[in-house]
Parts: C-alpha cells; structure tokens; sequence
C-alpha cells in the first residue's frame, strides 16, 4: 500500500504517472504543441533547455519534439527514459562542415552527449523515482542511466563500448528495454533516415541479443 508525503499531497511515483499522462498528451502534428507541452515541462523543467534545433537532415525539428516523440512510442515505464534520452545534447554541441548534401552545408554534432546525459538525467531520476517512503528507488535509476548511456550504442559496429554495455545489463529483460529504446529513437528520425536505418538496426539488435543469450 502506497502511503502519503509531502503533507498527504503526492503519493510515491504518482509524478512519475503525471510525467506519462502529461507527455502522451502532446500531439506533436499540432502547430500548437509547444502550448500543449506545457504541463510537461511544469513537472520537468528541465527539458525547456533542449527545445532547440537538430540542424541534422536525418531529424525533424527540435531536440525535444523528438524526445517526446520517442517517449510516446515507448510502454509508460520507459517515457521517463525516451524524454531523457538526449537531455545530454544540450552540452555537447558542435557545428561541422557536411560535405553530403546542399539542403544542411553545416550540421550539428553531439559527440559525448550519452556520458553528459547520464550525469545530467540522475539527479531528475532520483527526485521522480522514489519509493514509498520517499527515497530515490535505486534499481530503477540505475536502470534509466543504464539506458541513457548506451541508447546511441547500436549494436556490433561500435565496438568501442560493446563489451561495456552487454556487461552493464544483468537480465535479458534489461537488455530487450534498450533495444525498445533503438528502436523508438530510430523511428523518430524522418522516413528517409528509418528506410536507410531500419534494416541495420534490426540485424544489430537481432545479433546483439544472440551474443547476449549465448554469453549468459
């Protein structure tokens, strides 16, 4: 039985419900969704900061309508991780030259924006994430900043932190949420970018979760 705090007001993660209610209510096709996010950045204010623009042809819009896109495909309790997920790009910015096409002559990069994210998400998990006695529910945490972490991690071909990240994921459930996460995030980018991505993304996850299962 969940009991009460903050003078009987909020019960343990009934803002963490408020969070899921308050961003599935976004229609991000509406000009007027900004208005409509409102609520949601009352309960994250922090996620104000990462409504600016991708400057990236593989993505449409702001840095946050595809946060909340991403976390309105994911099951209630991944939403938290799917806001969160980019929350590290608002420190890792860097304009380059992009010799690949006219329509972006210079494209933003975020390198190092999965470390700056987990750093930056902790302390909003810990105050969401509580228990019933009102203390940071740890597993869950942990959990998220797992996922924040690896969530640019797509598979074989970075082999730089495979073996990293196949360490960090104790269970099989754990891992299947991050690929929930690949490909939520993947599929928030525009048509072009998913036709040429999708099929990679899903022999990665198919051949991440064998390596998975055979190693454990």
């Amino acid at each position: 039985m969940e009991i009460l705090r903050d003078k009987g007001e909020v019960r343990p993660c009934q803002l963490e419900r408020d969070i899921v209610s308050a961003a599935r209510a976004v229609d991000l096709k509406s000009p007027d969704w900004r208005e409509q996010a409102k609520p949601l950045i009352e309960l994250i204010p922090e996620l104000a900061a990462m409504d600016f623009e991708f400057y990236n042809p593989a993505c449409e819009g702001t840095v946050l309508e595809h946060s909340i896109r991403v976390a309105q495909a994911l099951p209630d309790y991944l939403v938290l991780t799917g806001l969160l997920h980019d929350i590290g790009k608002i420190k890792c910015q860097v304009m380059e030259d992009n010799h690949n096409g006219p329509e972006f002559p210079r494209v933003m990069r975020f390198t190092g924006h999965e470390m700056a994210g987990a750093d930056l998400a902790k302390p909003i998990l810990e105050r969401i994430l509580v228990d019933w006695l009102g203390q940071p529910h740890w597993a869950k945490v942990s959990h998220m900043l797992k996922l924040n972490r690896f969530h640019d991690s797509r598979g074989r071909y970075f082999e730089r932190d495979f073996d990293e990240m196949i360490g960090a994921f104790e269970t099989e459930a754990e891992i299947e949420d991050l690929f929930l996460l690949w490909q939520a995030d993947d599929d928030a980018h525009t048509k072009e970018h998913v036709a040429k991505s999708g099929p990679v993304l899903e022999s990665n996850i198919m051949e991440t979760r064998e390596y998975y299962r055979n190693l454990f």
